[in-house]
């Protein structure tokens, strides 16, 4: 399954500029009402199980560098994003299994999306995805 890299970065990149701004969370739960309305906003656009396969892709990895994934370049360890991506997962799907186990996500390949830039509402979310929301509303 492939998965444009940008769906991940761009629901994950309202925590990271929280992170850049606010510093490292005192506590997790500190994210959890945006993580419900960033889970929520991926549903409405159809983005969200690629969205949960992105993340469970990245985090069944344990030497994944998640910092760079992210391409914040902030932590030279990248143990706080780990365990904000963990509470994430866990808080926005939280009947998925866990552990994750890598020979589960292995066929999830993270890729680039055509263009310079890529929005949720008006792009899919990889190659041989159904149409997005911008799309289905041009049809009709």
């Amino acid at each position: 399954m492939k998965i444009y890299h940008s769906v991940g970065s761009h629901f994950f990149g309202v925590i990271g500029n929280h992170l850049i701004h606010e510093g490292d969370p005192r506590d997790l739960s500190e994210f959890d009402q945006l993580i419900d309305s960033l889970v929520a906003d991926a549903r409405l656009l159809g983005h969200e199980e690629a969205l949960r396969m992105t993340y469970a892709h990245l985090l069944s990895k344990p030497d994944y560098d998640i910092d760079r994934f992210f391409v914040l370049g902030l932590w030279e360890d990248d143990t706080v994003l780990r365990q904000l991506l963990e509470h994430f997962y866990r808080r926005g799907w939280p009947d998925a299994p866990w552990p994750l186990k890598w020979e589960d996500y292995a066929d999830v390949e993270l890729v680039g999306a055509p263009g310079p830039t890529w929005a949720p509402r008006t792009h899919r979310w990889g190659p041989d995805a159904p149409p997005s929301v911008a799309e289905r509303e041009k049809k009709r």
